[in-house]
């Protein structure tokens, strides 16, 4: 096993051919005939490839020791060690808006686990029965509140509810506006939509995650600091990304924050995973600060309040011009290579990530033939949601790209789907 100051040093199958060669000469003379289509040089090219064989699994063998060098199974053993474990793949939750007809006599039910879809079919169920018994108001441009009506004048009511995407995966993270398809036939029934785009869908965490995680364990583990508890946190199920703010002085922070309190912003992972660890970490007397509003539980067995917030995501809308060489680009695979491409731009970007579009331009001139690229940036624009004229459904304003960057708060995430990527190709 060639083990040198540098580490594993596996030698080329050609390298391991010559050392086999060199050993058929010692013990068979000079005259042997190594050529391959000779039989002594077929057998010496079958040893080299078992040694090739040894040489791989010899350094597989090595490299399962380190973290940055482990991968699959292996690295989930170095996880283990510090009970860390891969994550599964996450089931994307939204709020739908549900519009319904409003009768005394027959109020509209939307039963538990009735679907809606987007139009390119991804499915979430409710997760509560609804039932709409009285019309609802909605504010007008003037700021005004209004009767809810369809187009005819007819009475509307309108309730929220949870729904889980049918499968699991970060497709199911669905833009606003874009859950507007009933699946069941429902008496009463007159629009959905989501107002909020869906999140917490994640895929199975992959080893550079896990690698990622590991290492961030290493440097510090799941207590009562702030670095400990954002990746005690980090460590849940479904959940993307965090961030504490610890406010440990004696005034309100800039944040708005009170004295002594911690502030603490989640993307992904269900809420009561997210409270009772929450709870496990901190310490003792720790006033937490948030508009979600949690129970954890003891160790003898009594329940306490815990409050965090949902960190925003900001929907981010991607337009990419291309001048192409239309004999050589692949009209077919070069725009979805793109939008992949993209896609894995955003995976990397974390709470209060600016977007840049410069970093876009790679990805634009990654497939080959492309000859001229240009890139513009926007967020989602104002909502419509007067129902009377469209049913609550979100409109987008495609003007408002320009190619400039796209900043965020320090509690939003900037996000995107490949929807919201357009490819427009201009052959040369």
């Amino acid at each position: 096993m060639p083990l040198t100051s540098s580490g594993y040093d596996r030698p080329e199958l050609d390298d391991l051919r010559d050392n086999i060669n060199a050993l058929f000469i010692k013990y068979f003379g000079d005259g042997i005939d190594l050529d391959d289509e000779q039989t002594p040089g077929m057998l010496a090219g079958i040893l080299s490839e078992v040694d090739d064989s040894l040489e791989q699994l010899a350094q597989g063998v090595y490299n399962s020791f380190f973290v940055l060098k482990s991968s699959g199974a292996n690295l989930d053993d170095l996880g283990a060690e510090l009970n860390v474990y891969r994550k599964a793949a996450t089931y994307a939750y939204v709020e739908l808006q549900i519009d319904g007809y409003v009768d005394p006599d027959s109020p509209t039910v939307i039963p538990e686990g009735t679907q809606f879809a987007t139009p390119d079919g991804q499915t979430f169920a409710t997760q509560a029965a609804v039932t709409i018994t009285q019309q609802a108001t909605y504010k007008d441009d003037g700021g005004n509140s209004q009767p809810l009506v369809d187009d005819d004048g007819n009475a509307l009511g309108r309730q929220t509810v949870q729904a889980a995407a049918m499968e699991t995966g970060t497709d199911s993270n669905v833009m606003p506006g874009t859950v507007v398809n009933p699946i069941n036939s429902i008496d009463g029934f007159y629009a959905v939509t989501n107002l909020a785009a869906a999140n917490g869908g994640t895929d199975a965490e992959t080893d550079d995650a896990l690698r990622q995680r590991i290492l961030a364990n290493r440097q510090s583990t799941e207590n009562s600091t702030v670095n400990g508890i954002q990746t005690a946190i980090k460590n849940l199920t479904g959940v993307t990304d965090v961030r504490l703010v610890n406010n440990n002085t004696m005034t309100t922070d800039a944040y708005g924050n009170p004295a002594k309190s911690v502030h603490l912003y989640v993307i992904g992972g269900s809420d009561a995973d997210i409270s009772q660890k929450f709870f496990d970490v901190l310490p003792p007397q720790t006033n937490t600060i948030g508009s979600v509003i949690g129970t954890a539980t003891d160790i003898g067995g009594r329940q306490t309040a815990v409050s965090f917030d949902r960190a925003e995501t900001v929907p981010v809308y991607v337009e990419v011009d291309l001048t192409i060489d239309d004999t050589v680009f692949d009209t077919d695979n070069g725009p979805q290579q793109i939008k992949t491409n993209i896609l894995n731009y955003f995976d990397t970007l974390t709470m209060g990530s600016k977007v840049l579009y410069s970093k876009l331009y790679g990805p634009a001139y990654s497939p080959a033939g492309v000859i001229d690229v240009s890139v513009k940036l926007g967020t989602t624009p104002e909502v419509d949601v007067t129902p009377t004229t469209d049913g609550g459904i979100i409109t987008v304003n495609g003007d408002s790209l320009s190619e400039a960057d796209v900043s965020v708060s320090d509690f939003q995430l900037a996000v995107t789907s490949a929807d919201n990527i357009t490819i427009n190709i201009d052959n040369s």
